[in-house]
């Protein structure tokens, strides 16, 4: 029975790591190079401005064409790095407090 726990767990581990480099590997390596995008900006006649990816129609004033880029998300990998790393300094900061604090009382009871 422990045998095929072990074996269950090692699988799901082994999916877990596949799945975290196959995400490292499509968020960085085989991302579209180009990831800007073209956007304008336009007013109607009403006055009220538009934004849109698509050439503003015929009769609109004071159109820019602007250019932006897309949004892609981190890899996997990153964001648990990042949680961690934030997750480390709130408890340490928290640590230096209470122990900082305990000093104190100490020094001053002397």
């Amino acid at each position: 029975m422990a045998k095929k726990i072990f074996i269950v767990i090692l699988i799901l581990l082994g999916s877990a790591a596949a799945y975290v480099c196959y995400d490292w590997y499509k968020k960085t390596y085989d991302a579209d190079p180009e990831s800007s995008i073209t956007y304008y900006s336009w007013y109607d006649r009403q006055g009220v401005q538009h934004f849109t990816d698509t050439i503003p129609p015929e009769g609109a004033k004071r159109v820019k064409k602007l250019k932006g880029y897309k949004y892609i998300a981190p890899p996997f990998v990153v964001s648990i790095k990042a949680t961690t790393l934030r997750f480390y300094h709130r408890l340490k900061s928290t640590a230096s407090k209470i122990f900082t604090s305990k000093t104190k009382k100490k020094i001053k009871k002397r």
